[in-house]
């Protein structure tokens, strides 16, 4: 497969060849096309943050405090090739005055990853048993990662060509201001390698979905790819033949 510009991850599988016939119209971050959450066809976007209980449990945070450190957590989702990885992004920051972080980005996917992370700092700061409901609302998990693609997350994909979706961390994008309830996407980009998605899908598997939903899903006119049904075209279409794997 080839790209029309770019760099990621899993373009590491070049090394081992490519098929010339499939092209992915991918582009650099910075100038990929944006759509707004409300221009998006997906049935249901990432939240605009995470609720954390803080000192006070009746109020929502967006983040933790912790020994006057500032842990902000921003939940993403990505689409790929038809299916949605869910993730959080997280940035340190020595104080409410200090306003860069102090660290580069920690990114988790998937509810395991990120639960863990929360857990081994609750048990690193306060030396006592984790108590996720102390912490975080349950809720606010399930809102980001409790949920399964729809035929209309998929048809909207498919009828747009979209092959790659990372959903924007705010309601801005470049200087303007959206207003919307949910953030935008980037369509068809680079970016996922600065996401830390190889934790996600590893870059063979990434690989080898995004060369079967450009290749079979978005060509030519949407057509399902061709199922072929005779015995012996797939024996010598895939290699066996009681020969091509014979021990030597």
């Amino acid at each position: 497969m080839r790209f029309a510009s770019g760099r990621d991850y899993y373009d590491r599988i070049l090394a081992f060849g490519r098929d010339e016939t499939l092209f992915f119209d991918r582009s650099q971050f910075a100038k990929a096309r944006y759509v707004t959450g409300k221009e998006a066809g997906f049935t249901k976007g990432p939240p605009g943050s995470l609720d954390f209980k803080g000192d006070m449990s009746w109020r929502k945070y967006a983040g933790l405090t912790i020994n006057n450190r500032e842990y902000k957590y921003t939940p993403y989702v990505v689409w790929f090739a038809g299916e949605r990885f869910a993730g959080v992004r997280l940035e340190i920051r020595e104080s409410c005055w200090y306003p860069r972080p102090s660290e580069e980005p920690q990114w988790f996917w998937g509810r395991d990853a990120f639960v863990a992370h929360l857990k081994a700092l609750h048990e690193e700061n306060f030396k006592e048993a984790w108590d996720q409901d102390a912490v975080i609302r349950e809720e606010s998990l399930n809102r980001l990662f409790d949920y399964a693609p729809t035929k209309t997350d998929i048809d909207w994909m498919v009828a747009n060509r979209v092959a790659i979706a990372i959903s924007s961390d705010h309601h801005y994008h470049g200087d303007q201001y959206y207003g919307s309830t949910e953030p935008g996407w980037y369509l068809n980009s680079d970016g996922l390698s600065a996401m830390g998605f190889a934790k996600a899908l590893e870059p063979y598997s990434a690989f080898q979905k995004l060369s079967q939903w450009v290749g079979g899903v978005l060509s030519g006119d949407n057509k399902p790819m061709i199922k072929i049904t005779d015995e012996k075209v797939i024996l010598k279409k895939h290699g066996f033949d009681k020969r091509s794997f014979k021990h030597r």
